[in-house]
């Protein structure tokens, strides 16, 4: 890139300001022809990707022509959130969360800037991690609810998946068991998940009771009772592993 650095700063900034420009055009019609999902969804989604796409720009054109689409694509919440929330909310509170959208909207330009000085001063992340982080939030909000269970299950697995490869040490190797018997103890983990769904099915009554109290609209969050009691579990279960896995004690 051989542009003088303020000069590309205000070219760079003036491509995205265009597309906040011209976006809106194109999103707000979306948005009143098939629905506010299609008028914001999708340009997350392709947020994201020209995101992905200035970060691993090489020249000074490609920067200019990905964080042009981005700003198109980023304009979409511009013209459709505040008939979103007009949808969403009664006019009555319609008020309280137009302040708290107008927070995001005014205070994000003010609190961007502090954090993107600090990425581009580390010398292991740099610029290119602001627009990196940028996706990153663009398809957290695409598809929030799948996100923090892809979370919490890699995070699951990520625990699960190595303890199954210490049982055969611990068994086999420190108890000098046969590997018919150091294999025995995964028999337990089984147990586990059939008491978990055992568990599941008991709590179905308590889950449909809310249910119905709802109008027999779905509760996604009457579900987390279980999950909160099967995460301190898991926990227990891991430290009690790890401390008696030494052979002097008795398992």
């Amino acid at each position: 890139m051989h542009l003088d650095e303020q000069v590309f700063t205000i070219t760079d900034e003036t491509r995205d300001s265009l597309g906040f420009a011209f976006g809106p055009l194109c999103w707000a019609p979306v948005s009143e022809f098939w629905g506010r999902r299609w008028g914001m969804l999708p340009a997350m989604c392709c947020l994201g990707v020209f995101s992905i796409g200035t970060a691993v720009s090489k020249t000074s054109a490609s920067i200019f022509v990905t964080r042009f689409f981005a700003g198109v694509f980023g304009s979409a919440p511009v013209s459709n959130v505040s008939a979103a929330l007009g949808n969403t909310w009664a006019p009555q509170a319609c008020g309280n969360a137009v302040v708290l959208y107008s927070i995001a909207v005014v205070g994000g330009p003010t609190l961007g800037p502090v954090i993107w000085a600090a990425l581009v001063a580390n010398s292991r992340l740099g610029w290119r991690w602001t627009e990196y982080i940028e996706a990153i939030w663009a398809f957290t909000i695409f598809a929030p609810m799948v996100a923090c269970i892809a979370c919490y299950a890699s995070f699951v697995y990520g625990i699960l998946y190595p303890t199954l490869e210490v049982f055969p040490i611990c068994f086999v190797e420190l108890r000098s068991m046969s590997p018919v018997a150091g294999s025995l103890p995964f028999l337990g983990l089984f147990v586990g998940v059939l008491a978990a769904s055992v568990l599941n099915c008991a709590d179905q009554p308590r889950y449909r009771r809310i249910s119905e109290a709802a109008g027999g609209k779905p509760v996604p969050e009457a579900r987390l009772l279980p999950v909160s009691i099967a995460g301190f579990i898991f926990a227990i279960a891991l430290f009690w592993f790890g401390w008696t896995s030494n052979p002097k004690f008795s398992i």
